[in-house]
């Protein structure tokens, strides 16, 4: 029997390139996902990347109004949507309720039933498609699986999607490996060690594991499930970018590699919230 080892990586079904149009002929790159919950799409993506570039924490903290932009949503490089973020000084998109205290959440949800019309003709693209939250929308069909039960300590692998390098690299979405370097269930993020760059804030980002994954039992005791699956994929969340801005004791500016995943039941909370940025 012939064995085939390329396996496509069906993370790459969800993913958006999102191109944003600042004028004047300046313009970034940014990334994004579709979630399929509740028989809805939402594109997730990172509070910057539809502010025209102003931070969470410089708006919701410091009341720095947003960036005037156009956005556009690329699915499999196709112009999936082309539109304005804010109408009548309200987002389009809602972020989370307590974003003045979360350091300045940096995650927006944006219902795409509301603004896609049903008749789209990009290829490959349904009002179904996303990323399935819900156990009862996961077909566990080979040879890929999700799950939301994962052993993650410290070290464990982590994949950010994204377009790395921003406007000078926007082709195919790349899966850039990272490692978990802090992971607390009851935190709102998640920290990761890794070279990220531009072009990857608000990227998907997942565990990965093969052959089955690694959990622990009823006894807290570790155990492999789904053997038979060749990929098992969790959602650990939406990626916002590096930690910056740390200080020394002579005040010198840092750059980390550190970079900063809010979790999924974050974007739950921003999708449950229906709280909207103003201008």
């Amino acid at each position: 029997m012939q064995y085939n080892s390329y396996i496509p990586d069906p993370i790459q079904d969800y993913l958006i390139k999102i191109i944003i149009d600042l004028g004047d002929e300046s313009w970034a790159v940014g990334s994004g996902f579709i979630l399929y919950y509740k028989n809805t799409q939402y594109l997730v993506t990172a509070f910057h990347n539809l502010s025209g570039g102003v931070s969470a924490e410089a708006h919701f903290k410091q009341k720095f109004p947003p960036r005037p932009s156009r956005i556009e949503l690329y699915y499999a490089d196709k112009l999936l949507l082309s539109f304005v973020p804010y109408v009548h000084n309200k987002s389009l998109f809602t972020v989370h309720p307590a974003a003045t205290h979360l350091r300045g959440c940096d995650v927006a949800t944006l219902n795409l039933h509301t603004i896609i019309p049903e008749e789209s003709t990009i290829p490959n693209w349904n009002n179904t498609l996303g990323f399935p939250l819900e156990s009862n929308q996961q077909a566990p069909t080979p040879p890929h699986h999700i799950v939301t039960d994962m052993f993650l300590p410290a070290g464990s692998n982590a994949l950010v999607y994204g377009y790395p390098g921003g406007r000078d690299y926007n082709g195919r979405p790349i899966a850039v490996g990272s490692k978990i370097a802090a992971y607390d269930p009851n935190e709102p993020t998640i920290l990761l060690s890794g070279y990220t760059s531009s072009g990857c804030s608000g990227g998907m980002v997942i565990a990965r594991d093969t052959n089955g994954y690694l959990k622990t039992d009823a006894n807290n005791h570790l155990t492999r499930a789904l053997n038979s699956y060749p990929l098992v994929d969790q959602l650990l969340g939406v990626y916002a970018g590096r930690l910056e801005g740390l200080t020394t004791g002579s005040s010198s500016f840092i750059r980390t590699h550190i970079g900063v995943v809010w979790t999924t039941q974050v974007i739950l909370e921003t999708i449950h919230a229906h709280c909207h940025s103003t201008c």
